[in-house]
């Protein structure tokens, strides 16, 4: 909380995780259980998820890391990618509000290096892959959640390293693991 703003707030984008951990600690607060409990609790166990998440921790009796550090299985990832396909519902049961899931998938309203942003939106980066929509979670170490409606395709690639960026900021890597996996989905019998 002692960290000062690179720029005023509400105005230009700036991916900055300590914008992440600061809305953790938020939610903790609100719902009054620790990070690992409430994900358990509001999205984990409503998905059915297999296996337990855990997040890093920044030292044994620390603060959770929200902004990297969610440890799951890519099959329970792919759940998560399944009911951002599924526009918040899972199984027909509504998990995430319809009105947080559209804004997530749409551009935050702000300027991003001059021009106005339409690369992220709520916790979600925004692209286009043969002009169709395409939203992504991206990991620390390269992971990716990739979620491409029209082709009600999902793709989870677990990682160890980014690639390089390209122009407007999105690793490379995204892209060429997708078309693998779009191609992969196009064999099905």
């Amino acid at each position: 909380m002692d960290q000062p703003c690179r720029e005023e707030p509400g105005k230009e984008f700036d991916y900055v995780s300590g914008s992440t951990q600061i809305m953790s600690d938020v939610l903790q607060k609100i719902y009054g259980m620790p990070l690992n409990d409430l994900v358990r609790e509001k999205l984990w166990k409503p998905l059915g998820a297999e296996h337990d998440a855990y997040w890093g921790k920044d030292r044994e009796d620390g603060d959770f890391k929200a902004f990297c550090c969610l440890y799951a299985t890519a099959r329970d990832f792919g759940r998560i990618g399944q009911l951002w396909l599924d526009s918040g519902e899972w199984k027909g049961k509504r998990i995430v509000p319809e009105e947080y899931w559209n804004a997530s998938i749409t551009p935050a309203k702000l300027m991003d290096k001059g021009e106005p942003n339409n690369r992220y939106g709520y916790y979600w980066w925004l692209a286009t892959v043969d002009g169709m929509q395409m939203y992504y979670c991206r990991g620390f170490h390269g992971e990716y959640m990739v979620v491409i409606p029209q082709e009600r395709l999902i793709m989870v690639r677990t990682g160890m390293k980014w690639e390089e960026h390209n122009d407007v900021g999105h690793p490379k890597d995204v892209f060429q693991y997708t078309e693998i996996a779009r191609a992969l989905a196009a064999e099905k019998p």
